[in-house]
């Protein structure tokens, strides 16, 4: 009987440089760090001296260690009051004050940028704001896009990670589909037996989850797969809110699983059917 393990709430993961498999949608990312360099350029004097001001107040954080979305959402969350209270002593109207809070609270953090384009034309909007009804909007928007991006670098690492145990338990063949907006990384060995771990996101918490589900094995063959998997993966920094693997009874539960598992079915029907055809052309041959 096959197994799955399904894990809640993946809060961090160790940063998988090599590209194991083709993910288009993520070419390159970038830390908001390195973008905001150039804030000076379009920022007023007044708002950029407060900001630097606030920085060198704070350490920053940047590691090879990715938070989840909602991680990062509630370390801005617990920052940036904080940021307002320090801030507010610059002689700042309230308006910059919180201009200048978002722009170092986010310099302080370590989300990833997929469009730089887009953070800085965010930070942009976010400063030319000139009433408060505007800057609560622009700084929804912005933070928006933000959480956006850094979701998919998170998800993206993530389906990386699963790629690299996958070969590393021996189903080297892998490919990753995003299927009903989830992201199923597909692994497959020399048998044709599969490994599938579909990552998916709760669009109002941003919690990330992690489902993985063994394909095609009988008779408890998978439950040294499964135990594997997750030992390697638990090597790869990866932290989780909670972890419990059963038994499917042969029965595929991911979404995905069942396509997989209905392809192979039919495939092995094609076979049969192809191999009693041939079986029945010998035979015709060898009575005339």
């Amino acid at each position: 009987m096959s197994r799955i393990t399904e894990r809640t709430n993946v809060s961090e993961i160790e940063e998988v440089h090599a590209s194991l498999v083709s993910l288009g949608e993520l070419s390159s990312y970038h830390s908001s760090k390195d973008t905001l360099l150039d804030v000076s350029s379009y920022c007023p004097e007044n708002i950029m001296s407060a900001i630097n001001a606030a920085c060198n107040n704070t350490e920053s954080v940047q590691s090879n260690t990715l938070c989840s979305p909602n991680m990062m959402r509630a370390i801005f969350a617990k920052s940036f009051s904080p940021a307002i209270k320090r801030i507010n002593t610059s002689g700042l109207s309230p308006l910059d004050v919180k201009k200048a809070a978002l722009i170092s609270t986010i310099n302080m953090m370590d989300f990833k940028v997929t469009d730089k384009g887009i953070l800085n034309e965010g930070i942009k909007a976010v400063v030319n704001a000139g009433d408060a009804k505007v800057l609560n909007s622009e700084m929804k928007s912005f933070m928006g896009n933000l959480e956006v991006m850094h979701t998919k670098v998170f998800s993206s690492n993530l389906a990386q990670a699963c790629a690299k145990v996958s070969i590393t338990v021996g189903f080297k063949q892998v490919e990753v589909k995003r299927v009903d907006g989830n992201l199923n990384v597909i692994a497959t060995n020399e048998i044709g037996q599969h490994i599938n771990t579909e990552i998916s996101i709760d669009g109002a918490s941003n919690i990330v989850n992690a489902r993985t589900e063994i394909i095609g094995m009988r008779n408890g063959t998978c439950d040294p797969i499964i135990k594997q998997f997750n030992q390697q993966l638990k090597r790869m920094g990866i932290k989780l809110g909670s972890e419990k693997t059963t038994s499917t009874d042969g029965n595929c539960q991911l979404p995905y699983s069942k396509v997989i598992d209905q392809e192979d079915n039919d495939r092995r029907k094609r076979q049969e059917r192809t191999r009693k055809m041939n079986t029945q052309k010998q035979q015709r041959i060898g009575g005339r």
